[in-house]
């Protein structure tokens, strides 16, 4: 029988890579309502954790926020249809609501259910 060695993990590296793609940003995020149905949130990445992280850069060098507040279940629909079959379907711009929720957790905004505008 042949044996399948599991690969090393190096635990600093996860936690950095870890950080890079969620930090701060994303706790920000926990705190706020899905941006379709107004139920509780966790973070979900607009453009891949590959693409950039927690941040994003654009062409001019502007780092804006990655992550849009979304509940599970749209979290998994927007992983099964894709970006922009979702976008149609709910008729939002993801990369404009993470992009206005990184703009509130860098003005050091207090995350709230009250005051979101979706």
């Amino acid at each position: 029988m042949k044996r399948t060695w599991l690969k090393r993990v190096n635990p600093e590296r996860r936690a950095s890579e870890l950080e890079r793609c969620f930090g701060d940003l994303a706790e920000y995020v926990r705190w706020l309502p899905c941006c379709i149905c107004g139920d509780f949130a966790e973070p979900c990445h607009v453009k891949t954790r590959r693409m950039g992280g927690a941040w994003r850069q654009l062409p001019d060098g502007t780092e804006v926020g990655n992550i849009a507040p979304m509940c599970r279940k749209h979290h998994d629909e927007q992983g099964s249809v894709g970006i922009a079959t979702f976008q149609e379907r709910h008729r939002v711009d993801l990369e404009d609501i993470a992009r206005e929720v990184g703009e509130r957790f860098k003005a050091g905004e207090e995350p709230t259910f009250l005051s979101v505008p979706w």
